[in-house]
């Protein structure tokens, strides 16, 4: 079984993934572990950060979650000659885990 959510996140190309890489391995664990910052997602093509959320959301949630995510993409990554990020809203498959099938 599969559950659909939203992702809601920037694209991470190879600048960013090198800015990525040479963060301090602890504020890397804090920020890019799930919880409530940032999570990685993959569509095998191009690589993501940003936030899980579910199938349905009203716009003024997702103005709220782009500005926390855009927020902590600069508080990681402080590059004052960055282009501003396109947030990006993806459609997600994910596979049931056993805690999450409704009984």
């Amino acid at each position: 079984m599969y559950i659909e959510r939203l992702f809601l996140g920037f694209c991470v190309d190879s600048n960013l993934d090198q800015q990525l890489s040479v963060l301090d391995p602890q504020i890397r664990k804090t920020f890019l572990c799930g919880g409530d910052y940032l999570q990685e997602w993959s569509d095998g093509e191009s690589k993501y950060l940003g936030k899980m959320i579910d199938s349905v959301a009203d716009i003024p949630l997702l103005d709220l979650l782009e500005s926390h995510i855009l927020s902590l993409k600069l508080r990681l990554l402080p590059d004052p000659a960055a282009k501003p990020s396109a947030v990006s809203l993806l459609a997600v498959l994910q596979a049931e885990s056993p805690g999450d099938a409704n009984v």
